[in-house]
């Protein structure tokens, strides 16, 4: 290796580069990780996550749904047991 040139390792991503000591630039870097098989066993657990999530919030979204069904029904068992006359808003005035 050049005089010109030293390597480190950067300390968010961890890969390692090449950096030239004359222009201050960095020359090269390497990753950290595996390659391709490492991106796709990180993809395949992101789509599982995801999945997962999307799964219970349809979950919840279903729950919530029959939450309001169930209030629709009560308010409609209630103004059915109601005999009075609803007022008008024009009776306000």
């Amino acid at each position: 290796m050049s005089r010109h040139l030293i390597q480190v390792r950067c300390p968010c991503c961890g890969r390692s580069l090449e950096i030239d000591t004359r222009t201050g630039k960095a020359r090269a870097h390497t990753a950290k990780d595996g390659g391709l098989d490492a991106l796709l066993d990180q993809q395949r657990n992101e789509s599982d996550r995801l999945t997962e999530l999307f799964d219970g919030a349809r979950g919840a979204e279903r729950d919530r749904e029959n939450e309001l069904d169930d209030l629709v029904r009560e308010a409609k068992e209630k103004s059915k047991q109601d005999k009075d006359k609803p007022r008008s808003p024009f009776d306000l005035e």
